[in-house]
């Protein structure tokens, strides 16, 4: 994977417009649809899960999916929920997961068959793999329907991340100076590379002395809100010279 970069425009127009590309420092939203797929040549049994995750500002974890398992002795299917965690630091970025539900089934081997109850409890442990932009680790599954008893496994899991995300992003700062242009505050937003945006609230300070703009941001909205980042920025060569804060359940430094 290319070395990423960070690097800083300065445009004046009626107000400033400061934009820099975070790629250095990633940002990785996991939000979106995922397929996992099994068949046993054992038990001749196949199993499909498919999912949503939802990713807020704070990395939560939210989502909703479905289930279905077949086999000779079992037609079943769940409907799931999500709840879990994004954590990342030192660029290492994890997920850590539940899926659980509980459903219905039709028990096969039964010779007249018959409906059963049935529930369903995965735990999944992922890291990201940057290079491959895939994310891999364990599945921990329990499946029980009544008058079958349970099945319990352990199984390798790799994810394709979401179409469009590659931990870059776009941060945009609009600066209104005050009466002597060293204080100003205003509004802010970051794209990241799946155009997801988030609107933010800025206050900002020029140090005059050290030819330096520091700015502190956070989320504006329910959607943003958790947000929270602090930058310094060199006037002589427009870089960013510090960064700190937390996105996406992230924490972000340079």
């Amino acid at each position: 994977m290319k070395k990423k970069t960070l690097f800083l425009m300065l445009v004046l127009t009626c107000v400033y417009s400061l934009a820099y590309v975070t790629e250095s420092v990633a940002t990785w939203d996991f939000s979106g649809s995922y397929t996992e797929s099994r068949e046993d040549d054992m038990t001749l049994s196949e199993t499909t899960l498919t999912y949503t995750l939802i990713q807020d500002a704070k990395g939560k974890l939210t989502g909703y999916g479905t289930f279905d398992y077949y086999s000779d002795e079992n037609d079943i299917s769940i409907d799931v929920e999500i709840k879990g965690k994004v954590k990342g630091k030192n660029n290492i970025v994890t997920l850590k997961y539940t899926l659980k539900g509980k459903g219905s089934g039709y028990v096969l081997a039964d010779v007249l068959g018959k409906d059963t109850d049935a529930k369903l409890k995965d735990k999944v442990s992922l890291e990201l793999n940057k290079s491959s932009l895939s994310l891999m680790g364990t599945m921990k599954r329990k499946l029980c329907a009544k008058g079958s008893g349970c099945e319990a496994d352990t199984s390798q899991v790799s994810l394709d991340v979401p179409d469009g995300m590659t931990g870059g992003g776009i941060l945009m700062i609009y600066v209104e100076p005050d009466e002597n242009g060293k204080k100003f505050e205003g509004s802010a937003e970051l794209t990241l590379s799946n155009d997801e945006v988030f609107p933010l609230y800025f206050k900002g300070k020029y140090n005059s002395k050290k030819d330096d703009t520091k700015f502190s941001l956070k989320g504006v909205d329910a959607f943003a809100k958790g947000m929270k980042l602090k930058l310094e920025i060199n006037g002589r060569n427009g870089a960013a010279t510090f960064i700190r804060g937390k996105v996406l359940g992230q924490q972000l430094k340079i």
